[in-house]
């Protein structure tokens, strides 16, 4: 049962995706929607992912439409394959239990469908890493500072 939900999610996940590119721009600030689906995906990954955090929080962190213009090009542009690429590692990640309780598939068949869901996380963290770059290319050391600070009181809150 538990494998039949994840896959309908998932079926859900990838559905909304070519739906969601034929949309005009979302608000440049904030996207719910997009917001939403990384928060189901985000445990896949160590990297937080900081673009709807700072988006969500403009005007505490003081952003000027310059970089606002920079955010929202660069989720435009990388938003999709990134989002990709995590719903198959969790769609991954669901198979692999599933295997893994097949007594037919062999030790080194798991291996090597684990050593694809490496590849796909890693390819998830060079996407985190370009987003990461852009935002301390963009920002200023009290900006930098700024969310710092803001990522800690997340973190003791245990969410934004």
């Amino acid at each position: 049962m538990r494998t039949f939900i994840t896959r309908l999610c998932l079926f859900s996940w990838v559905i909304a995706g070519p739906v969601m590119a034929d949309m005009p721009d979302p608000h440049p600030l904030i996207d719910d929607q997009i917001t939403v689906k990384l928060e189901l995906v985000d445990k896949i990954s160590y990297h937080p992912n900081l673009l709807p955090i700072i988006l969500k929080n403009s005007d505490y962190l003081e952003l000027t439409p310059e970089q606002i213009r920079l955010f929202s090009q660069w989720r435009k542009d990388n938003f999709q394959p990134m989002f990709d690429a995590m719903a198959e590692i969790v769609k991954g990640r669901a198979d692999f239990i599933e295997a893994s309780l097949n007594s037919g598939i062999s030790g080194n068949q798991l291996q090597a469908h684990q050593k694809k869901l490496f590849v796909l996380q890693e390819e998830v963290l060079a996407y985190k890493l370009s987003c990461r770059k852009n935002i301390i290319s963009t920002f200023s050391t009290e900006q930098w500072d700024s969310l710092q600070f803001l990522m800690n009181d997340i973190q003791i809150s245990g969410g934004d």
